[in-house]
């Protein structure tokens, strides 16, 4: 695993398929994300980001407790970048937050998507 660029070591647990590296690099991309806007995020890779939020907002995949994560930094990531709206967009995220909000029964994990 590589630990130069902080960003691309989050990306690297997010997309790992494993639990265990997903929920603390949730976390700290959580924490990234609510200090941060788009001067701060200029070597941000926005797309991949975008992705691996989506991915592990899934419910066919995660546990309510990723999702709840995810839906959270989703939510950091609308008010930090402005780039954002966009490629979470490109990437499906209105279809994901609609199956989301439809089948979800975390309030939590609703809240954040709202």
């Amino acid at each position: 695993m590589s630990f130069g660029n902080p960003h691309e070591t989050i990306l690297e647990f997010l997309n790992s398929g494993n639990p265990d590296l997903q929920i603390p690099a949730l976390y700290q991309l959580s924490d990234n994300l609510s200090f941060a806007n788009d001067e701060t995020l200029g070597d941000f890779p926005v797309h991949q980001i975008a992705i691996a939020i989506l991915n592990c907002l899934n419910l066919n995949t995660n546990t309510e407790y990723i999702q709840s994560l995810a839906a959270k930094c989703m939510a950091s990531f609308l008010n930090s970048h402005t780039r954002s709206t966009r490629a979470l967009i490109e990437n499906g995220a209105l279809d994901l937050i609609l199956q989301s909000l439809n089948n979800c029964m975390n309030i939590e994990t609703i809240e954040q998507l709202l």
